[in-house]
């Protein structure tokens, strides 16, 4: 078996992109790809197969020398029985330390936490410039990974995907507990699998397709070194014991708008688009995001920890996947492939209802997010009479003007869209979005019974986005054929307290065992109307 490989790699670092005045925020980045050309013994000729993947990281720097490395896929993905390739992007190591550039606001947020202790210190460099605060850094960790495969006959299948995490996170790499490609510790690394299988399996009658596509980052941990002057503050505060001190803080951050906010949110995205050979071309995509400061990430990462299990150290179903399904049909004397069902599969949602434990690790939203930050102290006095004072302080010093949570801070969200492009040029598209209020996000939608990800049931227990589009072929005229229907799942809104500042006061409220306490508790949300 003579398996031909052309690899090629980048390593690029990101321009610097400017985020808001007198701001300016750089991320490292590393990048490659591989081709391969796999011989078909069924007609005789080659199949291409392309695999490419990136990971960023929020501040710092890689070290050594990136290595990539394409992988034989031991997991039983193949062309008609030759295997196919995954592939590994090994940046060499990540040293946060070592920003790729040096900002005002990450030399605020170093001289704010070197007055760790000195609150007086510490409040006059958080209100010193209330730009970081209102427009604080935007940069995220971000995963992406993606396989094209073009066969001989001309139908070609790509599949992408890709994670955003929320601010203050990163992916400390993949690690299969062998040293793969030297993958090990915080090594920045990500691994890209494909799973490509015939249509039915073992049945070289029917065509091989993507049927999944894993991307695999390694375990979310916490950055831990001040890159950002409002990350920062949330790690003081989240620490803070003090209620003096809690209190300043609180006022420090908060606007007429309540307490700050960050603006981004994680989010994972995954397209699939197959285009057949008499040139119609068929795609179907969706997105789901979280309320700012929540992650998702395969396994429970439990009280304390402080970094999120790995997939494949925990034995999970993969970082985030895309599961797209395929009918064959026969169009025009040819082979034709129509799209059934796209299932997104980012994992669970972390790291859970605040009100429940009181303990729930180092990657709470608390220690990267101000405005979870400062709800995290009213949920620590929530529910005790004799900590009545406490709390009114605390939501009073947090209530602005206007709300007790800015009405810009990120909520959850699903979308999903397909489309078809038809030999004579006519274009069809649906999509369709729906947002949740407040705090409130996805717990994963549903799949279709009978279909594979229903049998597979990677939905179980994850946040799965299904979508589900409705295409009718007509086989005898391609050109009339339409998309009739399109459903967007992403399950019903969950019913856990909300890492926010209003979902805690609102909480408090909810708990509060007597008149008095809930009269004042409602005197303290009302701001200064």
């Amino acid at each position: 078996m003579n398996l031909k490989s052309i690899i090629t790699f980048s390593l690029a670092t990101l321009s610097l992109i400017p985020l808001a005045p007198k701001m300016v925020m750089a991320q490292a980045i590393v990048s490659g790809a591989s081709v391969h050309f796999i011989p078909d013994p069924v007609s005789g000729n080659n199949f291409i197969q392309t695999n490419a993947g990136s990971i960023s990281i929020p501040t710092g720097s890689f070290t050594g020398t990136p290595s990539i490395q394409p992988l034989v896929n031991i997991s039983g993905s193949n062309i008609n029985g030759n295997p196919t390739y995954d592939l590994l992007i090994n940046p060499g190591g990540i040293d946060l330390t070592n920003p790729t550039s040096v900002t005002l606001n990450q030399q605020a947020a170093d001289l704010l936490n070197a007055s760790v202790g000195n609150i007086s210190d510490v409040v006059s460099i958080i209100r010193a410039n209330s730009n970081f605060l209102s427009n604080p850094s935007t940069a995220q960790a971000v995963a992406t990974g993606s396989t094209t495969l073009s066969s001989p006959d001309g139908l070609i299948q790509s599949a992408s995907a890709e994670y955003s995490l929320p601010i203050g996170l990163l992916f400390l790499g993949f690690d299969d507990g062998f040293n793969t490609g030297n993958c090990n510790g915080i090594s920045g690394c990500i691994k890209i699998t494909p799973f490509i299988d015939n249509l039915i399996a073992g049945d070289p009658s029917t065509p091989p397709v993507i049927q999944e596509l894993t991307v695999d980052p390694g375990p979310v941990g916490l950055v831990n070194t001040p890159f950002d002057l409002a990350t920062t503050a949330a790690s003081i505060l989240n620490g803070e014991t003090n209620l003096s001190n809690i209190v300043s803080i609180i006022r420090a951050v908060s606007d007429a708008n309540g307490v700050a906010s960050p603006q981004v949110q994680a989010r994972i995205a995954g397209a699939f688009t197959v285009q057949n050979q008499d040139g119609t071309t068929i795609s179907t995509s969706g997105e789901i995001a979280l309320p700012a400061g929540l992650y998702f990430a395969t396994g429970d990462p439990g009280a304390g920890a402080n970094v999120a299990f790995d997939c494949v150290q925990a034995g999970g179903l993969g970082c985030f996947s895309i599961i797209p399904e395929l009918e064959q049909l026969a169009v025009g004397g040819l082979d034709f492939l129509n799209m059934t069902l796209l299932t997104i599969n980012p994992g669970e949602v972390q790291p859970g209802d605040p009100s429940v434990g009181l303990n729930p690790g180092a990657l709470n939203p608390a220690s990267t997010d101000l405005n979870a930050s400062a709800a995290f102290k009213i949920y620590e006095n929530a529910g005790d009479i004799n900590e009545l004072s406490d709390l009114v302080s605390i939501i009073r010093a947090g209530a602005g003007t206007n709300s007790l949570t800015p009405e810009s801070r990120p909520g959850a969200r699903a979308s999903g869209s397909s489309s078809i492009v038809l030999p004579n040029g006519a274009t069809m598209s649906v999509n369709g979005e729906m947002t949740s209020s407040g705090s409130r996000y996805f717990q994963g939608g549903t799949p279709p019974a009978g279909s594979v990800i229903e049998s597979l049931g990677y939905c179980n227990s994850s946040a799965c986005l299904v979508i589900d589009p409705t295409i009718t072929i007509e086989t005898t005229d391609v050109n009339l054929s339409t998309i009739d229907e399109l459903v967007i799942d992403p399950g019903i809104a969950s019913t856990d307290a909300g890492w926010n500042f209003d979902a805690a006061a609102g909480y408090a409220l909810s708990v509060a065992g007597t008149l008095q306490e809930q009269v004042s508790i409602i005197r303290a949300g009302g701001g200064l109307e």
